[in-house]
């Protein structure tokens, strides 16, 4: 008897050895990796991204963003490093560093041709979702996320990268098969939306239906003051950017996704207006940039209105010159039927 329990002691205590040995291992290549990491320079790549995702930042910084999409396209950055990098950066915890690399990966999706493939390829989206399952992400940040990720699925030109579109539906499903929207993380997912940003031209445009809208929640009445606030102070740093764009030489498709996220803002801020109650600092806030916000729509449509579509005003010189030329040529055609016409007069006129 003592010898049976002898060996089913020896046994258990082997398989303990076991495990704690597969355990050592894992922890040792975790640890290896780590330090790696550590020891390996840091990329150029890298280096650039982290600047432009620094959490003392207040506003993207734009100079830095253009260069990193320069850079991008003309080969002097790898592609790959640079989305290694956006990707550390998003798994960060803080919520200024997560916001300002959304904002770049965004743009450089806007401007740089072959990034869909690198995000696709360095599993940045599975960054994003986990990002956004984590409760401790900031709402903004969490819903930013949920409408990039909404843009890139319901593109038709993304459709040769499955990868977008799956994701997409991942959540939507996730949000479909949710017993009980309001509990977990399904919050940000599974509450009603306001108007999807509207990409510039070049972006991949999703196809609008009234079913998707209800994908993600914006203007939720149950936010906190702190969302609230964030939101007011998220706006008024677009607001104040496309300011100052509508007198500069910034690319159109930069100003044109300004002017759709200010656009889409103005319902949510009016909804925090309606709900400020007697918090009379919200509400002078709001009201102040509820009034600011129209006054700098009303100029971004003026500008749309009266300055025309990059090399439009060439085509319609060139059409001018061209029925110039047109004219010209049909006068002097005119002009020799004409001669032929008395001469031919004159011959018969001779002959008779």
């Amino acid at each position: 008897m003592e010898k049976s329990k002898w060996a089913t002691l020896g046994d258990r205590l082997k398989i303990g050895g076991e495990r704690l040995s597969m355990v050592g291992s894992d922890m040792s290549k975790k640890f290896t990796g780590k330090m790696k990491e550590i020891l390996q320079p840091q990329s150029q790549e890298y280096k650039f991204v982290h600047e432009a995702t620094l959490e003392t930042s207040q506003n993207p910084n734009w100079g830095l963003i253009m260069n990193i999409c320069g850079r991008l396209n003309n080969g002097d950055f790898n592609g790959t490093l640079v989305m290694t990098a956006i990707k550390k950066k998003i798994a960060a915890t803080n919520m200024v560093t997560q916001r300002l690399t959304l904002h770049l990966l965004e743009v450089c999706a806007m401007n740089c041709e072959k990034v869909f493939s690198e995000i696709a390829s360095e599993k940045v989206l599975d960054e994003i979702v986990g990002m956004i399952d984590n409760p401790q992400t900031h709402h903004s940040n969490r819903q930013r996320a949920l409408e990039i990720i909404q843009g890139w699925g319901q593109s038709a030109e993304l459709r040769y990268l499955p990868v977008f579109h799956q994701t997409y539906m991942n959540l939507r499903n996730r949000k479909a098969s949710s017993p009980n929207p309001t509990n977990g993380n399904c919050t940000s997912v599974c509450s009603p939306v306001g108007n999807v940003l509207n990409p510039p031209e070049g972006y991949p445009c999703p196809e609008k239906q009234n079913n998707e809208q209800d994908f993600l929640g914006y203007h939720d009445t149950s936010l906190s003051l702190e969302e609230k606030r964030e939101i007011l102070t998220v706006t008024r740093n677009s607001m104040e950017i496309l300011s100052s764009l509508l007198n500069s030489d910034i690319p159109d498709d930069l100003m044109m996704s300004l002017a759709d996220k200010c656009k889409d803002s103005q319902p949510v801020i009016q909804r925090i207006l309606e709900s400020a109650g007697d918090d009379e600092a919200l509400l002078f806030d709001a009201l102040s940039l509820h009034e600011e916000l129209e006054k700098v729509m009303s100029r971004y449509a003026e500008g749309m209105v009266v300055a025309p579509a990059p090399g439009v005003e060439e085509r319609m010189e060139k059409c001018e010159e061209e029925n110039d030329d047109c004219s010209q040529k049909i006068e002097k055609e005119n002009f020799t039927d004409g001669k032929k016409v008395e001469e031919n007069s004159s011959g018969v006129s001779a002959k008779g």
